[in-house]
């Protein structure tokens, strides 16, 4: 074959860079194309270059380097070039000493390794300056080398480790797969990055941050790195955050949102039968405000530490809200053993408390409700247990179970309380007269006023029913203003026509009684209408006992001393005593219909009625019997 073919072939036809270099001049005597596109430079003035032209080494660098080809067939060489816009490259000379025309010269093939020599600088700066933990494993997967805060994370140095595979030193066991897997796709070119834990020479478990990358060199996967984060400052704040989301701050107990999420996640793992026990504190306010809340929050720890005495893992625990608690029973579910544990957890709370050489008794009521009878998710089931607690304080023992009629109820009471607030608004009530009989006079002494409520989507609702939730939402108050406004307007009426009667009886209830404006109030609507003190008369029942007694007393005093008599409504079925009917400076008693009807019929009825009256008399009250509707009466 033709040399200068095979010349022409081999040199100008190479896609790779290529020069032709005399050894003792250091002329360059020929470049392929490659070369001419690579260095900028024509073929003609390569021809007028010496190879110091374009490396940028000295000359004698260069010519020390150059004599050591004699006697080699293949010598690679690393340079810095530089080209014709002065950019200075790295490059890799592979040269191959040959013969042409009786010529000894260099055949020198150029490789840019540039990017390769950054890329490794790069690499070796991040393995060494890393401000992490890194292990670089070979292509066998075992350790080749680690950075010195690998040694500082896991407390192992390199001599320790290499040849060896990771798995057997830092990793848990239950999660060797894991590692297996990572691995694997990193051998196959993917990035992963997870979290996870590993475990350090001292046996110390950390909570790490993990990428795997691979190490790829002229295409082919030639190491795998592995950057281990420490992330334990930031999992051990996590912990605490999620333990914020699931417990009350106080007692450490499940709180409200996560004890509901644990009955639904029971519900959806396990659909067996359960109970929900839901305990409210009776009169907890009144120690927090007595005695501080500082002694009502330590109350609650050691409350809730006996009541943790008191179960184990078939039980979950939850402090509900401020002195409510829950707890998920999952394997009580015959009412017996359900009441029989309820009146474990009463006795506990009801055994004192010392606190300070001061002993406290606390009690509570408690409301069951079982699953699926009585819901079939959490909060059902907590709103329905709630609901039976309630009904829990009217009972002896102070234990209710839930029944479906306690629902319908609330949800009456509901509506009835959301219809009343508008009541008087959309002129829905009336108020009417009731008169008040003299036997032996045979003549109207006054009338009662009663209330009475139509509304247009519940119709009549009877008054033992609304005012109830009239007095429980304070409501009353509004309304009570309402009803002596109006009778006080209809009184004014009556005497323009020349209708005269007197007193007219109001009903007044514990919570108006108990505001400290109410008595100048009922003066100042009595003065705008121009009506005399005697014109009105006000009813008050036995409860009024149980209100805020120093503000009944101060209201009662300032309206007898203005004129207005005071009566006893509905005596005998509540809890008076004789010093109370002084204390009230009553003017009236009025007998309640309860002992009145079969009066006629029943002579301890009528013996208990006239020891009434004789000891009205006594006090010098009038005496007033409400129901008699026939002569014998």
């Amino acid at each position: 074959m033709d040399k200068d073919y095979l010349y022409q072939v081999l040199f100008h036809n190479n896609q790779s860079i290529m020069l032709l270099i005399d050894p003792e001049s250091g002329n360059i005597v020929d470049a392929n194309q490659s070369a001419i596109d690579y260095y900028g430079y024509s073929r003609e003035e390569f021809q007028n270059m010496e190879i110091q032209d374009i490396n940028v080494l000295y000359i004698e660098e260069i010519k020390e380097q150059m004599n050591t080809l004699y006697g080699e067939n293949k010598v690679n060489f690393q340079f810095i070039h530089k080209l014709a816009n002065n950019e200075e490259r790295e490059v890799e000379v592979s040269i191959l000493p040959v013969e042409f025309n009786n010529k000894k010269l260099l055949f020198s093939t150029i490789h840019d390794i540039t990017d390769k020599v950054s890329s490794k600088l790069m690499l070796n700066s991040f393995f060494s300056n890393s401000p992490y933990a890194v292990v670089i494993l070979n292509k066998d997967q075992k350790i080749v080398n680690i950075n010195n805060n690998f040694t500082n994370l896991f407390k192992y140095n390199l001599e320790e480790l290499k040849g060896h595979s990771i798995q057997n030193f830092i990793s848990m066991d239950n999660g060797l797969h894991i590692l297996d897997k990572n691995l694997l796709l990193a051998y196959q070119g993917k990035i992963v990055n997870q979290e996870g834990v590993r475990k350090s020479k001292d046996g110390q478990l950390v909570d790490v941050e993990i990428l795997v990358y691979p190490i790829i060199n002229n295409g082919k996967i030639v190491n795998v790195c592995i950057t281990y984060i420490d992330i334990s400052q930031k999992k051990e704040f996590e912990r605490q955050l999620h333990a914020h989301v699931q417990k009350d701050s106080l007692t450490q107990l499940y709180n409200r949102n996560y004890f509901l999420n644990i009955i639904d996640e029971y519900i959806e793992s396990s659909q067996k039968e359960f109970s929900i026990i839901f305990i409210d504190l009776d009169r907890f306010k009144i120690i927090n405000d007595s005695i501080g809340h500082a002694v009502g929050d330590k109350l609650l720890i050691q409350l809730s530490q006996r009541l943790l005495d008191l179960i184990d893992n078939n039980y979950v625990l939850s402090r509900f809200s401020g002195d409510e608690f829950a707890i998920l029973c999952k394997t009580l579910k015959e009412e017996n053993e359900i009441r029989e544990f309820a009146n474990l957890v009463l006795h506990n709370i009801k055994a004192p408390f010392y606190f300070s050489n001061n002993m406290i008794h606390i009690a509570a009521n408690i409301g069951i409700s079982r699953y699926p009878d009585d819901g079939n998710y959490g909060e059902l089931l907590v709103r329905n247990s709630d609901i039976a607690m309630s009904y829990a304080k009217d009972t002896e023992d102070k234990i209710c179970f839930y029944v479906n009629e306690m629902s319908k109820e609330i949800e009456s009471n509901f509506l009835i309380t959301n219809y009343l607030a508008s009541a008087i608004d959309n002129n829905e009530f009336t108020i009417n007269y009731q008169p008040i009989f003299d036997i032996e006079l045979k003549r109207i002494l006054g009338a009662e006023a009663l209330l009475r409520w139509n509304n247009p989507v519940l119709g009549g609702i009877p008054p033992d029913k609304f005012i109830p939730l009239a007095e429980k939402t304070g409501l009353i108050i509004h309304i009570g203003k309402w009803v002596i406004e109006e009778i006080c307007k209809q009184i004014k009426l009556w005497a323009s026509k020349g209708t005269y009667i007197s007193p007219i009886s109001i009903n007044i209830s514990v919570k108006q009684f108990e505001q400290n404006n109410f008595s100048q109030m009922l003066i100042d609507i009595l003065e705008e209408n121009n009506i005399s003190s005697n014109s009105i008369e006000l009813e008050i029942t036995e409860s009024i006992a149980t209100g805020e007694i120093n503000i009944i007393f101060e209201n009662i005093k300032i309206l007898k001393m203005y004129g207005i008599k005071i009566s006893m409504d509905d005596f005998g079925t509540g809890f008076s005593s004789l010093g109370q009917l002084d204390s009230f400076e009553l003017d009236k008693l009025k007998i309640d219909k309860i002992f009145i009807d079969d009066l006629v019929n029943t002579t301890k009825r009528q013996n208990l009625v006239k020891s009434i009256i004789a000891m009205a008399n006594s006090l010098d009250l009038t005496v007033v019997a409400e129901g008699i509707e026939t002569q014998d009466q």
